[in-house]
């Protein structure tokens, strides 16, 4: 069973309740089922709220924290907005509680806000958003606003509160990672502190169009201390072949990691990941699949902290591009573009084979254009383990307007 069931029904509030736990807020009680089940038309409801004792502890059940899920034959933007809660972990934010699979699941619903929770703990995904719709095969799990969140940290995103995985996108198109702030070298805020996690911090996979932007991937609240994601990558885009009513493979992309509007605006710092123990692991951001193209990442800190200076290296490669990904572009022309991809690589790390700033396998067509490679922000020595760049594509352009550790 689950602990709040709402069908077809609108404008409903969850507020202040411990869900899957008992009274002191840690010790588990769980509901078999979800702690929340929105189904249907579901629309317009608020679960949680920053505002006085409003937040929900939805821990210790055995599916998911919240589930929020359409009919077969329909989807719908529901303006359901989930904010304020501790999801996967106890009152305080501090221990795990772990929901038995997702923090919070959306499939084929549009229009939600997911913001300032903590999702930490669980088994599974913090976030897990799907598609598409399994009648049209359109992917209606669109149009999602993740910001102010703690996935895979502790209420104050200072220790490691591990999901099994941060953030997963699947079929899902339009959605938005962060938002663009304001602020500076001396106050970065970030928008959403995605660390910790046993694998992934967060997986794209089928899924396109969607936005990335001032994150901490990888790093403590501050971005200046590692909490790393101990998977494949930071941050990886991927295909699984997946084929759609037409018969065509479903791409990843045109996604977007990073902009270029300037530093602790919408600049993602994803460092710190991976392990020493894993060489072939821990990728700063990984993009791969035949139809994973034209992404474009820009204007990151990939390697090092906030502050643009501080190594905090990724365990592996600090961007890898393969398996027959094409027209991606890793930079580019516009001011603010480049990135910054220093300091990667364990020492474990191959030479010819990991450990470099950009590494390319099998590859066609893509851009590397105007990047700090192998150096800070502040143009100092912050050398990738084994060299800038490992080009095993073909007709990638990466020469001309990098900053290359390796003279090029």
């Amino acid at each position: 069973m689950n602990g709040v069931f709402i069908r077809s029904a609108s404008g409903n509030a969850v507020y202040g309740n411990d869900i899957g736990v008992a009274y002191n807020g840690s010790t588990p009680f769980g509901n078999a089922a979800n702690g929340v089940l929105l189904e249907n038309d579901a629309a317009s409801t608020t679960i949680g709220s920053t505002q006085g004792a409003r937040g929900n502890v939805i821990s210790g059940n055995g599916g998911d924290g919240v589930l929020l899920q359409s009919p077969l034959q329909q989807t719908f933007n529901a303006d359901n907005a989930i904010n304020g809660n501790s999801i996967g972990v106890s009152t305080d934010g501090s221990v795990a509680v772990a929901n038995g699979l997702n923090g919070v699941e959306i499939k084929d619903v549009s229009g939600t806000f997911v913001t300032n929770n903590v999702l930490s703990g669980n088994s599974s995904y913090g976030l897990a958003i799907e598609g598409p719709d399994p009648i049209t095969g359109t992917a209606y799990a669109a149009q999602t606003t993740i910001t102010g969140n703690m996935i895979g940290t502790n209420a104050y995103g200072t220790a490691a509160v591990a999901n099994g995985s941060g953030i997963y996108l699947y079929q899902a198109n339009n959605n938005t990672i962060g938002a663009a702030t304001q602020g500076t070298l001396q106050n970065p805020i970030p928008s959403n502190v995605i660390s910790g996690n046993r694998s992934w911090g967060i997986l794209m996979m089928d899924s396109s169009l969607n936005l990335v932007v001032n994150n901490y991937i990888g790093t403590d609240v501050t971005g200046l201390i590692p909490i790393g994601n101990s998977g494949e990558a930071g941050l990886a885009i991927r295909t699984d072949g997946a084929i759609d009513l037409d018969g065509n493979t479903i791409p990843s992309q045109q996604n977007t990691i990073g902009g270029v509007a300037g530093l602790n605006s919408t600049a993602n710092v994803i460092s710190g990941n991976g392990t020493a123990q894993a060489p072939n692991w821990g990728f700063g951001v990984y993009i791969a699949g035949s139809t994973a193209s034209k992404n474009i990442v820009e204007g990151d800190y990939i390697g090092v902290g906030s502050d643009g200076a501080t190594v905090i290296g990724n365990g592996n490669d600090g961007v890898f591009l393969d398996g027959g990904t094409s027209a991606n572009t890793i930079g580019g022309a516009q001011a603010n573009a480049g990135n910054v991809i220093s300091g990667n690589g364990n020492p474990k790390s191959i030479a010819g084979t990991w450990g470099y700033g950009v590494g390319l396998n099998i590859t066609n067509n893509n851009l590397i254009q105007n990047n700090t490679i192998g150096f800070d922000a502040n143009k100092k020595a912050a050398p990738n383990k084994n060299g800038g760049i490992l080009d095993g594509g073909v007709n990638d352009t990466w020469k001309g307007l990098n900053k290359n550790q390796d003279g090029t």
